[in-house]
């Protein structure tokens, strides 16, 4: 199978497939897990090639009584969605149904999926409709979040549809308490801080995060290193299931710079659209790490494209073009 493909960035993935890179058993199926565009059945049918023709190996994570091994992990897990999947289309008991618009899926903490303004629904083809709807309004790749509640407890199960209705994913929500069930399901978060790549990105590259599966687009930043095994800071967000920690420099409204980590997965891609504003900084601290110019010569830049904007803010926009003319205001 082309585990490539199951890849979210396309500058990892080119990267790997110009060197042959071969991957894992786990890596292989921690790249499945992560696709933003596979379906489920896409992924169960991955699962299953790496169970008949990949080595088993042992589960590296450190959990409460972890998996031991691989393949009985995967089979455990497909198991387990399938079992969700079917109680999310059980028509038995009290429920309802709900979802997401788009605009929540980064705050969901704004939506209250019981008492906010779409109320609930009793069907679940009227409920997906119309998360189907707003989906497909919003943009090209957009996902319907979908809930079914259970109004004995509020526990509830979460299943994400493509927009031609596939399921991309299921798993369990709940509420009131945490059951074995939802611990297993995190076992790829565990995961996660065992996995690594050969990555294409260098010092002072100019780097975003990308996930067209909600729209979301980070900011460019600056990448500095990769993570020293030695870094205080490094090894505690290693044990808190961070894997492939970079670190890079961005940057606040006001222009001036900070230092962050970024979990180096494969959502990340160069930076190509065109720096303007204070955004400029980030491309002078790009070649001051490329060794292009000299600490000095960065810092008059940081200092020259910072005066130039707070002095453009400032600049009376509401006036005209020719009162602006007449005031000597034309750039």
């Amino acid at each position: 199978m082309d585990f490539y493909s199951f890849i979210n960035s396309k500058d990892i993935r080119a990267h790997l497939e110009s060197i042959n890179y071969q991957f894992s058993s786990l890596q292989a199926a921690w790249l499945v897990h992560e696709c933003h565009t596979a379906t489920m059945q896409e992924k169960h049918a991955a699962w299953r090639e790496i169970i008949d023709t990949m080595p088993d190996m042992d589960m590296p994570i450190k959990q409460e009584d972890p998996p031991k091994s691989l393949h009985a992990f995967l089979r455990n897990y497909m198991a387990l969605e399938d079992r969700f999947l079917r109680e999310f289309y059980d028509t038995d008991g009290q429920y309802a149904y709900n979802y997401y618009e788009p605009e929540y899926y980064y705050d969901t903490w704004k939506c209250d999926l019981l008492v906010d303004h779409h109320g609930i629904y009793y069907r679940l083809d009227e409920c997906l409709k119309e998360a189907l709807e707003k989906a497909k309004d919003y943009y090209k790749a957009c996902e319907a979040v979908v809930y079914r509640i259970d109004l004995t407890n509020g526990n509830r199960i979460r299943s994400d549809f493509d927009q031609a209705g596939n399921i991309r994913r299921v798993c369990p929500r709940y509420d009131l308490f945490i059951t074995e069930e939802q611990i297993f399901f995190d076992t790829f978060s565990a995961l996660a801080k065992t996995i690594s790549f050969p990555l294409p990105f260098r010092k002072g590259d100019i780097l975003y995060y990308r996930d067209d599966s909600v729209d979301y687009c980070g900011d460019p930043f600056v990448l500095t290193a990769t993570a020293a095994a030695h870094d205080n800071e490094t090894v505690r967000l290693l044990r808190n299931g961070k894997g492939m920690i970079l670190w890079g420099y961005f940057q606040h409204e006001d222009g001036t710079l900070y230092r962050e980590w970024v979990c180096g997965y494969t959502n990340l891609e160069w930076y190509k659209g065109t720096l303007r504003g204070k955004k400029r900084i980030l491309k002078a601290l790009s070649n001051y790490y490329k060794g292009k110019i000299d600490a000095v010569l960065f810092a008059n830049a940081y200092r020259q494209i910072l005066t130039e904007e707070q002095e453009r803010s400032f600049l009376p926009y509401h006036i005209t073009e020719e009162e602006r003319n007449l005031a000597g205001l034309q750039e």
